[in-house]
C-alpha cells in the first residue's frame, strides 16, 4: 500500500488469484468487493467506478504468471484513476518463481535453500516451501534485524502462529557461516498437537531471514533433520542496487 507524494492517491498492489472468467471480470469482482457504490465500467483489464462520497476507484489486473498482479487506485472522483491503474498494471513484471533450479526462495527472492531429496514443493503466501508426510518448511523473508536479538526475532516470528513457546536453541547455517536462533512452540488444533519451529538466520549487515517448520508430533524428528539440512544449504543474494 502506497500514498502518492501529493497525498491525492492511495495505491494498493497485491497478488490476485487466477480465475477462469479472465482478468477483466476478476478486476470487476474485486472492485465491487472494495466497495464500488455505482456502475462499474470496464476498459481492457481495468474496472472503474465510484465509491461512497467524493471518491473514485479503479482496479487493474496484469495477467502475470503464475498469479496475476492487481493494482487498486483510490482518488478524487474528478481524476482518471482508471488510466492511472492501467498504467501501473502495465508496468508490473513477472516475479521470480518461488521454486526454481532445485531451490525454494523467500518472498524477496534473495534468500534460498536447496530442496531436500524426496520432498515436494509448494508456495505458501508467496514464499517457497517443501513438504513431506507430516510437515511443511517455509522460508521467511529477508528483513532488517533492527535492535532485536536473533533469539527475539525467532520468538517474534513464532508467536503469530498461535503456538505457545516451549524453548529456544542455537544452531548454524551455511556450513557454520551464519548464527541461527530457533524458537520452538506447541500448537493444539482439533485435539491434535503440532510442533512449530522458527529458525532465524543472522545474514550479517543487519539482515535476518529464516525457515519455519510446522509438523505433527510423529514427524518432528524428520522435520528437524530436514530443517538442519536446509539450513546448511541456505544462500542470500546481494541487496539490489537502488
Amino acid at each position: 500500500r502506497f500514498t502518492r507524494s501529493d497525498g491525492l492517491r492511495q495505491l494498493v498492489f497485491l497478488t490476485v488469484r487466477r480465475v477462469p472468467e479472465g482478468p477483466a471480470e476478476r478486476a470487476k469482482q474485486l472492485l465491487e468487493r472494495a466497495g464500488a457504490a455505482g456502475t462499474v465500467t470496464l476498459a481492457g483489464t481495468t474496472a472503474s467506478g465510484p465509491l461512497e462520497g467524493p471518491l473514485a476507484a479503479a482496479f487493474a489486473i496484469a495477467p502475470t504468471e503464475p498469479s496475476w498482479a492487481g493494482v487498486l487506485v483510490l482518488g478524487p472522483s474528478a481524476a482518471d484513476v482508471g488510466a492511472e491503474a492501467a498504467a501501473l498494471a502495465a508496468a508490473c513484471q513477472k516475479n521470480t518463481p518461488s521454486v526454481a533450479n532445485g531451490r525454494v526462495w523467500d518472498t524477496t527472492r534473495r534468500f534460498s535453500a536447496s530442496i531436500p531429496a524426496g520432498h515436494e514443493t509448494t508456495e505458501v503466501r508467496g514464499a517457497g516451501a517443501v513438504q513431506a508426510p507430516g510437515y511443511t518448511i517455509r522460508l521467511s523473508a529477508v528483513q532488517p534485524l533492527g535492535n532485536r536479538s536473533l533469539r527475539d526475532a525467532a520468538i517474534e516470528w513464532l508467536l503469530p502462529s498461535g503456538a505457545v513457546l516451549t524453548g529456544t536453541s542455537s544452531a548454524a547455517a551455511a556450513h557454520g557461516a551464519w548464527p541461527v536462533a530457533i524458537a520452538t512452540g506447541a500448537l493444539v488444533q482439533g485435539g491434535v498437537t503440532y510442533v512449530i519451529e522458527v529458525a532465524a538466520v543472522d545474514l550479517g549487515q543487519g539482515e535476518v531471514a529464516g525457515l519455519a517448520t510446522s509438523s505433527s508430533s510423529a514427524a518432528v524428528s524428520h522435520a528437524r533433520a530436514t530443517l538442519a539440512e536446509m539450513l546448511g544449504s541456505v544462500t542470500v543474494e546481494p541487496k539490489p542496487t537502488p
